[in-house]
């Protein structure tokens, strides 16, 4: 299984036509059928709890190839050092806020934020599974301002995509709180990196991050995208907007956030990605990364 995880990963890397299709199609013809729930092995030294019949997104990838978003979990790695404090909105089932408490260490804190009531009891079965104390688990949606909303299931087969809608709309399946991260996290240390991932939430979110912006200047990585939740069509630009508005430089992968690969500086709010994460980083995370 390790080896299969491990070919698949580097047929990804590869740029050989035709390399990445066999990436995808290697590990479907050798590992059976996906059963599940089931405690399965990454690419990164622990295992998870995962569902891949159920989610077609982290899920299966995680079962056929060991990973998810390996660029962004790249670039993540980096930036973070022992004792740091990294911000988790959009925790899902805890893939990269296991990632990260691994990397901070006991002296360190990570800050998960999930509001789907099932998804968050799987990602505090993986903080379980993983023997993990430091990681705090907040099941609330980080918007702009504290109230209740509903939260929509994503299309069928895929966990990661619920977004959040206003409380009482009929599409609304589930019930959440929500936070200011700032209010929330204001006796925690200062975060060293955050990352949004929020379904066409994470503008709101950003907003809900004033407070610290105003003593701070974390490393962010954040979704961009056209697609998702309730997004506008302007929500990549008000994305690039608000960060180089607080003196964050934006950055994309070259090969997007599914392979390691150089950084790209996005010059204006045009050239944001339709569906990628994007990094907003000062001077000092550029040295980190270097």
């Amino acid at each position: 299984m390790k080896s299969i995880h491990r070919i698949s990963n580097r047929l990804q890397d590869l740029d050989i036509r035709g390399a990445r299709m066999l990436s995808v199609w290697l590990p479907r013809l050798i590992l059976p059928l996906p059963r599940g729930p089931l405690i399965w092995p990454v690419i990164y030294g622990f295992s998870l709890k995962i569902d891949p019949r159920g989610d077609n997104g982290t899920e299966q990838s995680l079962y056929y190839h060991g990973a998810y978003e390996r660029g962004t979990l790249d670039v993540l790695g980096k930036l973070l050092r022992r004792g740091d404090h990294f911000v988790d909105i959009g925790a899902n089932i805890g893939l990269m806020s296991v990632f990260a408490a691994r990397i901070v260490g006991p002296g360190g804190t990570v800050s998960a934020f999930e509001p789907h009531p099932l998804t968050v009891e799987m990602l505090r079965e993986n903080i379980v599974l993983n023997a993990l104390s430091n990681i705090e688990v907040y099941q609330a949606a980080a918007g702009s301002t504290e109230g209740v909303c509903a939260i929509a299931d994503g299309p069928e087969g895929n966990r990661g995509a619920s977004y959040t809608v206003p409380a009482g709309s009929e599409q609304g399946l589930h019930t959440a709180a929500v936070v200011r991260a700032d209010e929330v996290l204001k006796n925690k240390p200062l975060p060293d990196a955050v990352k949004i991932d929020a379904e066409g939430d994470e503008t709101e979110a950003l907003e809900g991050m004033e407070g610290i912006f105003r003593k701070a200047r974390p490393a962010i990585i954040v979704e961009s995208s056209r697609e998702a939740g309730e997004s506008g069509p302007d929500h990549t630009s008000r994305i690039f907007d608000m960060l180089t508005a607080r003196g964050y430089r934006i950055f994309r992968g070259q090969k997007g956030k599914g392979v390691p690969s150089p950084l790209l500086k996005v010059e204006n709010a045009a050239d944001m990605p339709n569906h990628d994460n994007v990094y907003g980083l000062t001077a000092a995370h550029l040295e980190r990364l270097r």
